[in-house]
């Protein structure tokens, strides 16, 4: 079966369970400890000698298993000589006579590049590498003399790669309290959260307007390899280009669109992921209809103007939907005296009128 089947991970998970079962029902007395984590497990057995008999016996469920074994060696390391060590998974795990110890382990073909500071990815995204990174290294750590070797090394680490030297020694600070951090991760659950794609130089800005209003900004890259690599499905979040004499290009399909009143400079906002004549057909019919729920219908009733379906025109071309969501929320906020739109805001109208507020007053 593929790996990126479905039920690939559920149909090896059912297997090594039954392997499980297996190895505790022969070699029952013989383990001492048998813990697996995905295709590793890690064992203690009571007699060292019966190793390859166990895994012999693993590997003989079937042709296409080949189990590999790794034992406690001698420490490399002067750090902890004469001790022995075993690497498994993110841990290193340390035969000390008063019990097994943890610390962070790094593989030897690890090298120091991480995402650089210049890039182009919003603040957070470089802030929250190199937290995640000091969090998940301080948490394998069994002692404070560990958290400083493995400061010392993320420190380095992230130097090489342009971070600011205080942004590194602050976030070593922080995730030191190991209180403070689970404070922080609570308050953050009670914060609202929309996703926008990050503009270097004015994402920074709607963020520090946002502060203090209970709405955070989940920056994307809308630049990805997907995108450089087939442009024909890439985001094109940019105003379309207008034709003159009849209208904008109605055959466009995933737009965010704009049907103008021919009476008044009042514009409806609305947008589709299907082709977009359909969905000035359907508003045709609601407008026949009189159909009060539509917005142009009820605008046609209450003023007596006439609506230009002619004249649409699509302002965005966006294939993700949750991008498309946004702009629109954002072009009915930037148009929020002129639009004939009747259905009550949703969070993400909420946060762009903030948003455009804030920064019109700065």
């Amino acid at each position: 079966m593929p790996a990126g089947c479905a039920l690939s991970t559920f149909l090896c998970d059912g297997v090594l369970d039954f392997i499980d079962q297996a190895i505790v029902s022969k070699f029952g007395d013989d383990l001492l400890f048998w813990f697996r984590f995905l295709d590793d497990t890690f064992a203690i057995l009571a007699d060292k000698h019966k190793l390859n008999t166990v895994q012999d016996f693993l590997n003989e469920f079937h042709e296409s298993l080949n189990f590999t074994v790794e034992v406690e060696q001698k420490a490399t390391s002067n750090v902890y000589a004469p001790l022995n060590t075993l690497p498994f998974l993110d841990l290193l795990l340390i035969n000390n006579p008063a019990g097994i110890l943890c610390d962070h382990f790094i593989k030897p073909s690890q090298t120091t590049r991480t995402i650089n500071f210049s890039s182009a990815h919003a603040p957070n995204v470089h802030r929250a590498i190199l937290m995640g990174e000091i969090k998940r290294s301080f948490a394998h750590c069994s002692t404070t003399t560990m958290k400083k070797r493995q400061a010392v090394r993320i420190k380095y680490k992230y130097l090489q790669n342009g971070y600011p030297e205080s942004l590194i020694d602050t976030s070593i600070m922080k995730m030191s309290n190991l209180d403070s951090v689970t404070k922080r991760d609570q308050k953050t659950t009670q914060d609202r959260w929309i996703k926008v794609p990050y503009v270097k130089g004015i994402t920074e800005v709607f963020s520090k307007a946002l502060k203090g209003s209970g709405i955070k900004l989940a920056c994307s890259n809308p630049v990805t390899i997907r995108t450089l690599s087939n442009k024909s499905r890439s985001s094109q979040h940019s105003p379309s280009q207008s034709t003159e004499g009849g209208g904008e290009q109605s055959g466009n399909a995933a737009v965010v669109y704009a049907i103008p009143c021919t009476n008044c400079p009042m514009v409806y906002i609305g947008q589709t992921g299907r082709n977009l004549n359909t969905r000035i057909n359907e508003h045709n019919r609601c407008i026949k209809k009189a159909d009060k729920s539509n917005a142009l219908a009820r605008h046609i009733n209450d003023t007596g103007h006439e609506i230009n379906l002619k004249g649409t025109k699509a302002v965005y071309v966006e294939r993700n939907a949750s991008i498309r969501l946004n702009l629109e929320a954002y072009t009915i906020a930037v148009n929020a005296t002129r639009t004939l739109n009747i259905s009550p805001p949703n969070s993400n109208m909420i946060a762009w009128n903030k948003l455009i507020r804030a920064y019109d007053v700065t």
